[in-house]
């Protein structure tokens, strides 16, 4: 019963009345379409358009109610093939279909039930797609009564719930080998594709250790190995789905263990299987690249680094224009010298006297924190008391970090006036006098780094009050042992 009531929710999901968010996008190839639309009980004179792709749906054209009853969108390039919505004025969605590569197209349907009574020609697609539908929903209304039969006999009538639980059990095994030959008689098909994405992997049993332990890691890694194995990456239309950008999204964000060099890995395989399909290749490194450059996690701009490097260095971003391009590389080389296990860019600021050059490199400590900050800045105003709080407390509890507090400002008496009223006399306090903060791409402050004794960047962008934390893990795990643990998982 589970799984005949979560394959009959897509064709809810697909055909469900809901509102739509329509943005404009630019149609696709030459040669035209032409979709003649008639809805018996709908009283709006126009009606709208809608092509999904990833998590967003785009209008793409707007009909008026002609004199015969219906309404014609029509136009002279070809639409991009995949799923389509028909909505309403109001922007109220009526049905779902797929424009395919004839892109000649007759419908014809009612409000009492748009599927049930939904008729198309021209379009072979379309056809397969509202077989399945009407038969799940046809399945669907069997099937009601015997869950309400049960519902009602369970608590009171187990003999009576018994029969009707085997009856809706031979009736979702009937559904399961419907919808397996189905898939097996339209194996080009888009919708049979969809139906394929949404497989979960069937993971085997683990097997044993050579300990005679079972492999506590197998389900994942085999889970994580097949999970694109029923999805045709080389065919755009996916693109065009409600469901395709949801899949991904689970992958990197609840499959994928979140470290970059993981990631990219991952994304370069997925790539690989384009298999020259110019727009999936396209929506995975733009997708990918702009995840890790924006991701919240530490240390993933080093996966944008990897993906600019593989794909925009190497001139494969066929859609990127050259003053883009040199702006993308530019940012990726920016970012480089300052990823997690970089030794830190040297920094030669001056004292309060500024006459005499503190150089990071000269500080000795098991730990520096480098932060840039500006007395101006109302934000530094608040972290920077939190930082001397937390910087003394270390001290107190014997842990080896100095503080290289770097003021991005030129304003040197405010700056000196600052540090003395706010009592940082436990900082190696410098200013930055010939803009260094540039190696590190501090572009807002206040910004942290967390150097190692070897002035190894271990972390970056934290806030004062993780830094004790995170060093404290650092030194029990010794900054590696997590990591092994993680490629492990990945072995």
């Amino acid at each position: 019963m589970i799984k005949f009531t979560r394959f009959y929710a897509l064709a809810l999901f697909v055909l469900g009345i809901a509102g739509a968010a329509l943005a404009k996008e630019p149609q696709g190839k030459d040669n035209g379409y032409l979709i003649k639309v008639k809805i018996t009980g709908v009283k709006d004179s126009m009606i709208l358009l809608a092509n999904y792709y990833a998590d967003k749906q785009y209008l793409r054209d707007s009909a008026f109610l002609d004199k015969q009853g219906y309404y014609v969108f029509k136009g002279t390039k070809k639409l991009d093939q995949g799923m389509y919505t028909v909505a309403g004025q109001a922007r109220i969605k009526y049905f779902d279909f797929i424009v395919d590569e004839t892109q000649q197209i007759n419908i014809v349907t009612d409000t009492a039930d748009f599927n049930m009574h939904m008729k198309i020609t021209g379009s072979v697609e379309n056809d397969i797609f509202y077989e399945y539908l009407k038969h799940m929903q046809a399945q669907y209304e069997k099937m009601m009564p015997l869950q309400e039969a049960y519902n009602r006999n369970k608590a009171t009538n187990k003999d009576s719930a018994a029969i009707y639980k085997t009856q809706m059990s031979v009736m979702d095994s009937t559904v399961q080998d419907y919808k397996k030959n189905f898939i097996a008689r339209y194996p080009k098909a888009l919708f049979p594709k969809v139906l394929l994405m949404m497989q979960e992997v069937d993971v085997p049993e683990a097997p044993k250790l050579p300990n005679g332990q079972i492999d506590s890691t197998f389900g994942y890694r085999y889970y994580k190995a097949h999970y694109w194995d029923k999805v045709d990456l080389a065919d755009d239309r996916l693109l065009r789905t409600p469901l395709f950008n949801d899949k991904f999204k689970r992958f990197f964000d609840n499959v994928v263990i979140q470290q970059p060099d993981t990631v990219f890995k991952e994304a370069v395989k997925m790539i690989d299987r384009t298999n020259g399909n110019k727009e999936m290749f396209k929506y995975l490194v733009v997708t990918i690249t702009n995840r890790c450059e924006t991701s919240d996690i530490m240390g993933m701009d080093a996966g944008f680094v990897h993906m600019v490097n593989k794909y925009y260095r190497t001139n494969q971003a066929y859609w990127v224009d050259t003053a883009s391009l040199v702006r993308i590389i530019k940012r990726a080389d920016d970012l480089t010298p300052i990823m997690l296990g970089k030794i830190a860019p040297p920094l030669n600021s001056y004292d309060s006297t500024l006459t005499r050059p503190i150089p990071l490199y000269g500080v000795k400590a098991k730990y520096t924190v480098v932060v840039f900050w500006d007395p101006g800045c109302g934000h530094c105003q608040k972290e920077m008391p939190k930082l001397v709080t937390a910087h003394k407390k270390m001290l107190a509890d014997k842990m080896d970090v100095q503080v290289y507090s770097v003021c991005a400002t030129s304003q040197v008496e405010e700056w000196k006036k600052y540090i003395r009223d706010n009592k940082h006399t436990s900082f190696i306090n410098v200013v930055d006098h010939d803009l260094s903060r540039r190696q590190y791409d501090v572009t807002s402050t206040p910004v942290f780094f967390i150097l190692d004794e070897n002035k190894k960047i271990i972390a970056k962008r934290l806030v004062s009050e993780q830094i004790e934390d995170f060093l404290i893990r650092h030194s029990t795990l010794n900054g590696k042992q997590q990591i092994v643990q993680l490629q492990q998982m990945e072995e």
